[in-house]
């Protein structure tokens, strides 16, 4: 029984040192755990302020975006009434430049009826110069004539006087 009693103490002794070996191993389990542990939260708090520091800038971008959405919109809205009026200035200028063709050719056609005009008047009023030097001549040869003839008449009138008295 004692033999018994030592075996069974050996044995105790021998599953003391075993589980001894066996918590100090857990003991720099934990540690080394713990350790890893600590670095891990070391890194999650870490982590975190990363994180809120890249929602922040999350934020700040989404605003920034919606900001430049808004302006984008506005841009748009000027860029189609830009567009808007280019193309109505477009067809106002076709309109006034159909206009200006149109006004050109009435121009000319006008000055080349004037033209025409003139150049008969013109015309005319030669013939009526070239009538009117020639009834000016016939009206000196006449006047002339008469003349002539009126010196003869008063010359006779005036023998006649003379050999009256």
């Amino acid at each position: 029984k004692v033999n018994d009693l030592n075996v069974l103490l050996l044995n105790s002794e021998d599953a003391l040192s075993r589980q001894n070996e066996e918590n100090r191993s857990l003991s720099d389990s934990r540690d080394e755990l713990s350790r890893e542990n600590e670095s891990l939260a070391s890194e999650l708090k870490c982590s975190r302020t990363e994180n809120d520091s890249l929602g922040e800038r999350l934020r700040e971008l989404t605003d920034e975006g919606i900001k430049r959405e808004a302006e984008i919109g506005e841009l748009t809205e000027r860029l189609e009434a830009l567009q808007n009026d280019s193309c109505r200035n477009k067809a106002l200028s076709g309109d006034l430049k159909s206009k200006l063709d149109l006004a050109d050719y009435l121009v000319d056609k006008t000055r080349a009826e004037m033209k025409v005009r003139l150049d008969k008047k013109v015309h005319d009023f030669n013939l009526l110069l070239t009538n009117s030097d020639d009834a000016i001549s016939r009206h000196i040869v006449e006047k002339e004539s008469l003349a002539t003839e009126l010196a003869s008449v008063t010359a006779s009138r005036d023998d006649l006087c003379i050999e009256k008295e």
